[in-house]
């Protein structure tokens, strides 16, 4: 048989009702938390922010804000969980990394992306601004965050998870 052809494990109610019994337990202990999000509604309604070894999907109409979401909790999860020891792997298949970091840096440096670039008519941006822009990007240097911008199979992309989890 090929490997699409192999059934899929399972497990019986008992084992399922005891790993549901191992969460609770470290839950009320304090030894399982999520990692919190910037936004606290959204904190308040899923188990306090996002869970270990869960996926998160974020979906959207084109323009809606997937990617001004992603940079925000990107960076945001590292400073709300400073004490838990995490890496994010980010896969961006609509926009380079290079230019979210310049979204980045337009919210931090509170310009529009068009002034950063300097493709705005009214502004053009100044050797002040450009060290500013160089400092925060040092800053965001520190963030243990790595993208993947080419796109691949579904093979691909589990290599790559899988290597970068080593």
């Amino acid at each position: 048989m090929s490997e699409d052809h192999k059934a899929l494990p399972w497990r019986h109610i008992s084992k399922a009702s005891s790993a549901a019994l191992r969460y609770i337990d470290g839950r009320r202990k304090g030894e399982i938390k999520s990692l919190a999000t910037p936004w606290k509604k959204f904190n308040n309604i899923s188990m306090g922010g996002i869970e270990w070894q869960t996926i998160t999907t974020i979906a959207g109409m084109s323009g809606s804000g997937k990617t001004a979401v992603l940079g925000q909790l990107e960076t945001g999860l590292k400073d709300l969980n400073e004490k838990d020891d995490f890496a994010i792997l980010s896969f961006n298949f609509e926009m380079l990394s290079s230019r979210l970091i310049g979204r980045k840096l337009s919210n931090k440096m509170k310009l529009t992306t068009q002034q950063l670039y300097s493709a705005s008519e009214n502004f053009t941006l100044n050797d002040n601004y450009y060290m500013n822009a160089v400092q925060e990007a040092r800053k965001l240097n520190k963030y243990d965050i790595n993208y993947v911008d080419i796109p691949g199979s579904v093979k691909a992309l589990e290599a790559t998870i899988l290597a970068f989890s080593k």
